[in-house]
């Protein structure tokens, strides 16, 4: 897993921002899923492509997404984020 993301101005974060913005979101071809349940049943759905998934440290929950991916996701990049960047 890459290191935690600390700084709401890494590059890592490029995708995520910006999303309530529906016209920029078309733009860049990309569906986004929120909650734990909602991400969940689609990173156990084989129809979609995930590329990542940001979570927060919040009881091991990174590792339960990891334990959820299907094998052929295996390029699925998981970003644990702080709390505390907005």
């Amino acid at each position: 897993m890459p290191p935690p993301v600390n700084d709401p101005g890494d590059e890592r974060l490029a995708e995520y921002r910006n999303i309530p913005d529906p016209e920029l979101v078309r733009e860049r071809g990309i569906f986004i899923a929120e909650g734990r349940l909602v991400v969940r049943r689609l990173l156990g759905e084989r129809r979609f492509v995930t590329r990542s998934v940001m979570v927060t440290e919040v009881a091991g929950l990174a590792r339960t997404l990891v334990a959820l991916t299907p094998a052929s996701s295996a390029a699925v990049t998981l970003y644990e984020r702080s709390r505390r960047i907005v």
